[in-house]
C-alpha cells in the first residue's frame, strides 16, 4: 500500500474526513475510548486549508483557513462543511 492510500485510510476512517460532491467534507470521526484529544491540522482541499480538533470535553472543532465554521447536519446525523458563494471565490478553478 502507497503512503498516499494509507494516508487516505486514515483520514476517511479513523479522523472522519470525508470528500463528498459538491464541495462538501463529512466529518465523522471514529475516536477509540482511550483518547482524550487528537487534531488534524491544514488538510488542503479544494483551495481551502481544513483543520479538526476533536476533544471529550468539548467535542469536535473546525477551522476553515485558521478560522473556527460552524458545521452542520445531513439528513444521516453526520456533521459536514461545504464550500459556499461566501467563501474564495474561484478557489475550485
Amino acid at each position: 500500500m502507497s503512503l498516499r492510500g494509507l494516508a487516505f485510510i486514515c483520514f476517511c476512517g479513523r479522523y472522519g474526513l470525508r470528500p463528498a460532491p459538491e464541495q462538501k467534507v463529512i466529518i465523522n470521526p471514529l475516536v477509540p475510548e482511550t483518547w482524550e484529544f487528537f487534531s488534524l491540522e491544514n488538510v488542503s482541499f479544494c483551495g481551502f486549508e481544513l483543520s479538526l480538533f476533536f476533544s471529550r470535553d468539548k467535542g469536535v472543532t473546525f477551522l476553515v483557513d485558521g478560522k473556527e465554521t460552524a458545521l452542520k447536519r445531513d439528513g444521516k446525523g453526520n456533521l459536514f462543511w461545504q464550500r459556499t458563494d461566501h467563501d474564495k471565490i474561484g478557489a475550485i478553478l
